[in-house]
Formats: structure tokens, sequence, C-alpha cells
């Protein structure tokens, strides 16, 4: 078998998809009567790892259901789930649908919410840098470069919609959560959040509905020749004109950093 056969086999092995029996024809005669010995070693050690990035991506989780309960259902997911990516930093993203679809995890209805709170939380951490624009030029932009300005979300950013008070319950299991505060789990109102990340720290901000509109309009807009992160501004106007107040709304996304850069676009 060339190394690369023999590799997969070895992981189908320690990911139970395969017997031991598959790779006795690569081994020595002396390593064969305790292959399977090895082979539990090389699998406890796996699933140690595997936990301890999981209990490390998805901490408030292992804090609202405890250590027992969270190894456990961790464990199914390790075995049902193992990853696909030579990098841990990719392992945990199918773990929110799974914590959705595990019975006893139901009882904690907002557990997978908070699960993909986190998970994004964790994508922003380890997305590329972003480098702030000086929007004091602005003013000094020509009529048709204003007609070809485009503003740019931070690189690392992520929406979520949730029928919970999800980033209430994440920052109450914060080691430097804020005050004490009741949180109603009945309240059905719901929550819109970016998440996005500067060179220094990560933020959670609460969307109204004309934000959200607004921010996912400079996301969502696809241009053929323009990435998703870099939407023509006069397109999103032109899309949101006479529904919501533009003007406060650049202001204000721009102080509290959800607008990031600005370019101007090439001539096409």
């Amino acid at each position: 078998m060339k190394l690369a056969s023999i590799q997969k086999a070895f992981i189908n092995v320690l990911c139970n998809k395969t017997k031991e029996e598959t790779l006795l024809p690569c081994l020595h005669d002396d390593m064969a009567s305790c292959f399977k010995e090895r082979v539990d070693i090389y699998r406890v050690n796996v699933k140690a790892t595997l936990l301890k990035t999981l209990k490390s991506t998805f901490p408030v989780c292992l804090r609202l259901v405890g250590d027992a309960f969270f190894v456990g259902m961790a464990s199914e997911f390790i075995n049902g789930a193992p990853p696909t990516s030579p990098s841990l930093n990719d392992f945990g993203e199918a773990f929110p649908e799974f914590i959705n679809q595990f019975d006893p995890a139901k009882a904690v209805r907002y557990l997978s919410e908070v699960a993909q709170l986190e998970w994004l939380w964790h994508v922003v951490y380890y997305g590329p840098d972003t480098t702030v624009s000086d929007f004091s030029e602005l003013s000094s932009l020509t009529q048709k470069e204003q007609t070809k300005l485009m503003f740019l979300l931070p690189a690392s950013c992520a929406f979520i919609h949730s029928a919970y008070p999800i980033s209430k319950i994440w920052w109450a299991n914060q080691d430097d959560r804020r005050e004490d505060e009741m949180i109603d789990l009945d309240d059905e109102s719901g929550e819109d959040l970016i998440i996005w990340r500067t060179i220094d720290d990560i933020y959670i901000d609460c969307l109204s509905q004309d934000e959200l509109m607004f921010l996912k309009c400079l996301y969502d807009n696809k241009q053929p020749t323009v990435p998703a992160d870099k939407q023509p501004f006069a397109s999103a106007i032109e899309q949101l004109a006479g529904i919501i107040d533009i003007e406060s709304l650049i202001s204000r996304s721009v102080e509290r950093g959800w607008i990031a850069r600005y370019e101007i676009s090439a001539d096409q």
C-alpha cells in the first residue's frame, strides 16, 4: 500500500470506520500481536484532544450543561463526525446543529443557538485582520468618486438571528461579565446580532431592524465583479432609499466599527 493509503486506512481505524485487521498486512509480524492495544492508545489521545478542542471553542455551552453532560454529548458528536480538516480550528462547525438534534439537550432549548454564536465568535477570532480607513478623508471625494464609493464591513464579521436572548446568556457566562441581570428566557422578541473583530478585540452587538437591513444590504448585495464584502454603497442606497435613515446609519455604523473601510471602485 502507498503511504497515503496507509494513512487513510489508519484514520478510518482510529474513527472505528474499519477494523484493525485491515492494517495487519502493513505491519511487521512482531507488531501485529499488540497492534489493537497501540491503536487504542491513539484513540484515547485523539478523543482527548478533540474534547479539549470542543471545550475551548464552546465554553459557554460547557458552563451551561456541566462537564459530564458536555463530555457525553461531545463524545457522541466526535464518534459521528470526526475531523475532516488538518486544522483543529476547523473542527466543531457542525456541533451546533448536532446539539439541535441531540434529544437529551432539548431541555436546554437555547443551547444550540448559543453554540452557533460561539462558533461564529471562533470563526471571527481566527478570521483575517482589517485595516481601518480614515473616514475624515470622505469629505474630499469628488462627486464622481462618491458614485463609486464602496463601504466595507470588517473582513472578519458574521450575523446571527436567534429567538432567544443569546447575547445576554453569553455575557452572563463570561469571567468578566457585566453586573448580574435577570434574563427572561421566555422573551420571544428575538435578537439580531453582528459579531466582528478589530485588531485588538471581538465585539457582539444587538442590531435594530434598520441597522440589520442596512448592514446586510452591504454584505449580501451581489455584484458580478465585486466580492461579497465589498459592495457598492450607491447600489445599497438605491435599494434602501426612502425606507430607512441612511445618513444616521452610516454615522452610527462607522462609529461602532460595523463599517471598517471604504474604497473607490475602479472603472469597469
